[in-house]
């Protein structure tokens, strides 16, 4: 008598499949109305059941919230990154350029993962390709920009709110180091911004005088400057709050015989400036009344 050997029936929406180098995987399959259907490849059987349970139950419990949208369970990293980008909110931020730019990093490198199943792996994976090339500030800031439009996510229904944004993923920032130029290290950056060209050595003079940023510096309209009380309003700074910044109450001179200090396409003021052990700076770099 001869027994036939039996085929195990493999449970509804998995598929065995035998690979081009002998292994054996398991492709899972699932449709939940309103939501596209969803394929994922595992190596276990195990797995590919329970990954089906799971979002099954997740969807089902999602369509009956009715507070997220059917590509809940296909959304990628790379679309949600792209649809954050395209809200108009996120636009109106001063910072907005360096998001896209931070974001366009994360799309390259985790894009092409579902929204679902990224997490804290993931997340600690992209920190230390981070870390491996710029300071911990800086890496701060990428997270910061992805955890930005995660958030947006949560709240606008591309991703379920259980979904929470990985904990403790920040770096923690040395303290600042505060320091300031003596009088011949200012001489030698006036000199060397003088012989770039006079727009530069006009910028480095005010950045000396207000205490500006760059980005302060350039975003100065003539309604800023309080001539009268020789005063200028920076209303845009980097931590959001405005600030007034006194410039001197007369005008001076620079060596070349210019007179005032430009701002390229901006405005044009008249500083003075002392240095930290009380010279005036204007004795020190050429610059008379």
């Amino acid at each position: 008598m001869v027994t036939r050997k039996s085929r195990s029936k493999l449970p509804q929406g998995i598929r065995k499949r035998q690979n081009g180098d002998g292994s054996v995987s398991y492709d899972a399959q699932l449709k939940v109305a309103p939501f596209p259907r969803t394929f994922k490849s595992h190596e276990r059987l195990d797995a590919a059941i329970r990954w089906r349970t799971d979002l099954k139950a997740e969807l089902i419990e999602q369509r009956q919230a009715k507070n997220t949208r059917p590509d809940v369970a296909t959304l990628t990293l790379a679309q949600l990154n792209a649809e954050w980008l395209k809200d108009p909110e996120p636009k109106l931020l001063r910072s907005y350029n360096d998001r896209v730019r931070h974001l366009n990093w994360w799309s390259s490198k985790f894009g092409a993962i579902k929204v679902r199943e990224f997490g804290v792996v993931q997340a600690r994976e992209a920190r230390d390709l981070l870390l491996g090339r710029m300071e911990p500030a800086s890496v701060n800031r990428v997270i910061a920009s992805e955890r930005a439009a995660w958030n947006w996510g949560r709240t606008s229904g591309l991703i379920p709110p259980k979904n929470v944004w990985p904990p403790r993923l920040s770096l923690t920032e040395p303290d600042a180091r505060v320091r300031y130029l003596d009088d011949e290290e200012l001489k030698r950056v006036l000199e060397a911004a003088r012989a770039h060209s006079p727009v530069l050595y006009a910028a480095v003079a005010v950045a000396l005088a207000c205490g500006c940023r760059a980005g302060e510096q350039m975003r100065l309209e003539w309604k800023d400057v309080d001539s009268a009380r020789s005063t200028v309003m920076f209303l845009e700074t980097k931590n959001g709050s405005s600030r007034s910044v006194v410039f001197g109450a007369r005008p001076f001179t620079l060596s070349d015989g210019t007179t005032n200090v430009t701002i390229p396409t901006t405005v044009t003021v008249t500083i003075s400036v002392r240095g930290p052990n009380g010279t005036d700076v204007r004795t020190i770099y050429g610059m008379v009344n």
